[in-house]
């Protein structure tokens, strides 16, 4: 093997194995480290070491079906003032008969609050809503297209 070969030689990815699935180490650069897992109904991600997921974050995502479930009111009421404020005459009774969950964001969680975003896929229109969520509150919506 050539010395370019050895210098530039892909590293294995990280894995880190836990009681909600496996998650890899897709971003590490000084003290940023982003741990995202595919397995399961959607995509998640935490933060955590270069070692391994924050053990804090990898627990709030072992409810994460019961706080999305929680919402869930308050994420169809953010959808309809959404089009509302956008003048489309579009209302929904219930934000599942339109949109999936993509996946699921944790940036920080902490005793006091719980950053986080949940991102839902439009099943009628090629969008991504993006909904930040701060510890119980749906707070803002962002869209990707």
């Amino acid at each position: 093997m050539g010395f370019l070969s050895k210098l530039f030689k892909s590293k294995p990815d990280k894995v880190y194995h836990t009681s909600i699935g496996s998650f890899t180490l897709v971003y590490s650069k000084k003290e940023k480290n982003i741990w995202s897992s595919a397995s399961g109904k959607f995509c998640r991600s935490v933060g955590g070491t270069n070692t391994e997921p924050d053990p804090a974050q990898l627990e709030f995502l072992s409810t994460i079906d019961e706080r999305i479930e929680s919402l869930s009111t308050s994420i169809t009421e953010r959808f309809n003032e959404l089009f509302l404020e956008a003048g489309l005459d579009i209302t929904i009774s219930n934000w599942q008969d339109r949109f999936a969950i993509g996946g699921v964001d944790i940036h920080n969680v902490s005793p006091d609050n719980t950053d986080w975003i949940i991102s839902f896929d439009d099943q009628e229109e090629d969008v991504t809503y993006n909904l930040f969520v701060e510890g119980t509150e749906a707070l803002d919506f962002s869209i990707d297209s």
